[in-house]
């Protein structure tokens, strides 16, 4: 979608559903040096360190997540956006939304799961930032606090770094249809800094170090 005066989805963003994110960053004509991996290994800031972002792009747009805490093993983080989210229920359109990023914080998907309060059609977040150890992690449904969207939960394995351009991991969801990001029953805005998803991961006393480290290092200034 482009502009706020003809709110109709592109042909390209309609058809991501089955897109590798490669194919989503080459048909947005995005600089090669905002999402080949090279430029994030050569960032003296974040090379080395725990979590990273899978591009340049994401590293000067999209804040880390956030830490939430270091109980029983594991270690929660909790990502949000960092662009606005303005949507509408259209009797024709049917949900019209619009957010502004080069990358779009989401894309539409193909993977079908229902939820109450919600609308049908699924979209999925690419993670902006990765855990850089090996085993499994979770994607969780916020809880503790109010987010528009419906998580898919999921469990997933590190992501392969030894490609050109990254390919993150897609975690589904659906939007509801009432909530506080609601303005009135056809109009809603989701502001920045809004709860997308948890992530929880058993880790051993020395990598939680590294997550000390790193959100020790880490500037949120910077945004």
């Amino acid at each position: 979608m482009r502009g706020d005066r003809h709110p109709n989805p592109s042909q390209f963003w309609l058809s991501s559903y089955n897109m590798s994110f490669r194919d989503i960053v080459d048909k947005s004509n995005c600089s090669r040096k905002h999402v080949e991996y090279q430029y994030v290994l050569s960032n003296d800031t974040i090379k080395n360190s725990v979590l990273k972002p899978v591009n340049d792009y994401v590293y000067n747009l999209y804040p880390a997540p956030e830490f939430l805490k270091y109980e029983d093993g594991y270690i929660y983080l909790r990502q949000k956006t960092h662009a606005e989210i303005w949507v509408k229920r259209d009797y024709k359109l049917g949900f019209y939304f619009l957010d502004r990023p080069h990358i779009r914080q989401f894309y539409t998907s193909d993977k079908m799961f229902k939820a109450e309060n919600t609308f049908m059609v699924p979209y999925r977040f690419y993670m902006p930032w990765f855990i850089d150890l090996e085993g499994d992690f979770e994607i969780l449904q916020v809880s503790d606090e109010y987010s528009p969207f419906v998580i898919e939960e999921s469990t997933f394995s590190k992501i392969d770094t030894n490609l050109n351009i990254l390919e993150p991991t897609f975690i589904n969801f659906l939007f509801k249809k009432t909530g506080e990001h609601m303005l009135n029953p056809t109009h809603g805005k989701i502001s920045i800094g809004t709860p997308m998803y948890d992530i929880k991961k058993k880790v051993d006393h020395r990598e939680y170090q590294l997550f000390e480290k790193f959100y020790k290092e880490y500037k949120y200034t910077r945004f």
